[in-house]
């Protein structure tokens, strides 16, 4: 995948790693380009959950390219300042949740719904990733053919390769029995979602450049590493921070990318060699987050 990604003239950032291994931190301290601070500890909690989830809807990064005449569009599951998300995500909750979370009724709810619900009703939610995925392409791709004369920041985010492993190498779906929770730990069957994941991103990248207006920046990169593993207890956490970053410049100036990079400095970089910004670079770190 990498060599692929390379001979479209991708740079690879080797040795890099996430700040976070959690989702909605590492999007927090990507898109601000920061460390995210006040937070409640190193267990997953809806508190900071929250509090990232602000930090990214009034990211600095977007404020930076409004400001210097861009127009910000979001397909992502995470709500940006006047650009509301376009999907529904699963895995944040609600505000209100805080408070119903814990209650007897919202507990049974949700450990016996499954053995009453239609099979209609277990489909749609077993595929609710697959279908935000689907809608984020489509409103990338018909973003991308628009013959705009403003310029343009987009922000996509894909749940792929994440669980469920909705496809095999060759885009077979899996069956709904292969989606359930027991098979997140299925190695045959990540991989082959792997593979397939990798076949699309390669499609994409090729359809943005070969449809951008003028030469586009394209950054593909994850928000964390792997974390689907049968146990954690003898699993090193490096794993866990272990992402991917390669980045398209159509000047192919890489200089500021350095080895073992991490995602906090992302737009540090970029903005420095692209829009002749001077910010420093911060110092690598990464903190490992329980659930």
């Amino acid at each position: 995948f990498e060599n692929d990604l390379g001979e479209r003239g991708f740079h690879i950032v080797k040795n890099t790693k996430s700040n976070y291994n959690w989702t909605i931190y590492s999007m927090a301290s990507l898109l601000n380009m920061s460390y995210n601070e006040n937070l409640g500890g190193n267990i997953v909690n809806n508190e900071d959950m929250f509090l990232c989830a602000d930090r990214i809807e009034t990211n600095i990064v977007s404020k930076f390219f409004k400001q210097i005449g861009y127009q910000i569009y979001n397909y992502s599951f995470f709500d940006l300042a006047d650009n509301p998300k376009p999907v529904t995500p699963v895995f944040l909750p609600k505000r209100k949740a805080l408070i119903t979370a814990q209650t007897f009724t919202n507990r049974a709810n949700k450990a016996l719904w499954f053995n009453f619900a239609s099979q209609e009703k277990i489909q749609n939610i077993l595929n609710h990733n697959l279908y935000n995925n689907m809608k984020i392409d489509s409103l990338l791709r018909e973003n991308v053919k628009k013959k705009d004369t403003v310029p343009k920041f987009i922000y996509t985010h894909f749940l792929m390769p994440h669980y469920p492993y909705y496809f095999d190498s060759s885009g077979k779906r899996t069956k709904p029995q292969g989606m359930m929770d027991e098979n997140k730990v299925d190695k045959k069957a990540y991989i082959e979602y792997l593979v397939y994941s990798n076949k699309k991103l390669l499609e994409l990248a090729d359809y943005i450049k070969t449809n951008s207006t003028h030469p586009p920046i394209i950054i593909l990169m994850s928000d964390h590493g792997f974390r689907q593993f049968e146990s954690s207890e003898n699993v090193d956490s490096l794993y866990q921070f272990m992402n991917i970053n390669a980045v398209f410049m159509p000047d192919g100036n890489y200089s500021g990318f350095y080895d073992g990079m991490s995602n906090v400095n992302q737009f540090r970089v970029i903005l420095n060699s692209q829009f002749g910004q001077k910010l420093p670079i911060l110092k690598d770190s990464t903190s490992f987050l329980r659930e």
